[in-house]
């Protein structure tokens, strides 16, 4: 039996689950993003009851999110818009062995789980408009999406393990 001396761990349920310690190869250049989405929370702050998860590709494992009122195209298309453009910014730009700036890695391609908001028409014309690709797990099989379920299991496990140690009231979650 697995023993949790940690209290706030415990009220985390964090596990020691064996795994492998790896990850694939990084593509050859940033621009893949994997996404997936939390809530609803149970108490909301300000009426945000979700929290939308994009984790990019192995370079940098950089976490962006962002929190939602609803589960709506509307709101994760605009978290997604403010996503890519941040990717944009921070990127880098390559240079040449003489020092001239290459063309910059954009999102290329975002890896999801079947998120009805994110299979809508809506989504799929800004898809097409700022031309990247999407890819879907197989519908109920999160575990075919394991980089972004386990972003979003660790974040999970830190903001409640944070906020039990703070003494926090549930709604402060998301802050943790």
């Amino acid at each position: 039996a697995l023993a949790i001396t940690c209290p706030h761990c415990a009220a985390a349920q964090i596990t020691k689950a064996r795994h492998s310690g790896s990850l694939p190869a990084p593509a050859p250049e940033p621009g893949d993003l994997h996404t997936d989405l939390k809530g609803p929370f149970p108490i909301s702050i300000n009426g945000y009851k979700y929290a939308i998860f994009f984790f990019t590709d192995e370079f940098s494992r950089y976490v962006f999110v962002r929190f939602l009122k609803s589960k709506s195209e509307s709101e994760q298309i605009h978290a997604t818009k403010s996503v890519i453009a941040e990717f944009n910014s921070m990127v880098f730009t390559p240079t040449t062995s003489d020092g001239r700036p290459l063309p910059r890695s954009t999102v290329r391609h975002i890896r999801r789980d079947h998120e009805s908001a994110m299979e809508s028409h809506g989504f799929e014309s800004f898809r097409v408009d700022e031309g990247f690709h999407t890819t879907a797990s197989p519908p109920h099989d999160h575990d075919l999406n394991p980089i972004s379920e386990r972003v979003n299991r660790t974040i999970s496990e830190k903001a409640t393990a944070m906020n039990s140690l703070a003494n926090g009231p549930p709604a402060f979650w998301a802050h943790a």
